[in-house]
């Protein structure tokens, strides 16, 4: 009866220590998203050829995605989409 207690508190801590991590690593996700949230806006930049770079970051898909935009004068024009994927961005 002793060692079925001492295995039931050990699986109850490794379930809880478990639980733990997966709460902070969907804070730190979220806290990540956020952050590229507070990107949204017009930005201008000059590529390593010193031309003019402009990017935009916009919230669509209902506030659930990021998109940001970048406008070059070459190969550097490109769409990114982020988004949370569960407890991921």
């Amino acid at each position: 009866m002793k060692l079925f207690r001492n295995i039931t508190a050990v699986a109850v801590t490794l379930i809880m220590v478990l639980c733990a991590s997966f709460v902070v690593a969907d804070s730190d996700a979220h806290k990540s998203f956020d952050l590229l949230r507070g990107m949204e806006g017009n930005w201008e930049g000059k590529s390593s050829h010193g031309q003019l770079v402009r990017v935009s970051f916009r919230m669509t898909a209902g506030g659930s995605a990021l998109m940001s935009e970048i406008h070059g004068n070459g190969p550097e024009n490109m769409i990114t989409m982020f988004h949370m994927d569960g407890d991921h961005h």
